[in-house]
């Protein structure tokens, strides 16, 4: 069942964040807002959690997603890179 969450995007609530953490450390799908539409976020470590991304968007798992890291370092950290990923780092 879908939980929402609402943050103050000037006054983001930390308690709020940390729920919102803690349910992509579970497994699974947290929605969140963007400048054009909204994301969709997982642990990309956790292949429960990735199908279930992939399940959600109807795609297949041959599909490429997008991953968003603070840093190549968590990129890396975070997915297996092909080379010209991992020479852009």
């Amino acid at each position: 069942m879908p939980v929402t969450f609402r943050v103050d995007p000037r006054s983001p609530d930390p308690a709020v964040v940390r729920q919102a953490a803690q349910l992509v450390r579970d497994g699974l799908v947290v929605a969140y807002p963007t400048d054009t539409l909204y994301g969709l976020a997982v642990d990309p470590r956790n292949a429960d959690a990735v199908r279930r991304l992939y399940d959600l968007k109807g795609r297949p798992e041959s599909s490429a997603l997008t991953l968003i890291g603070a840093d190549v370092a968590q990129a890396r950290a975070a997915a297996d890179l092909g080379a010209t990923a991992a020479a852009a780092g």
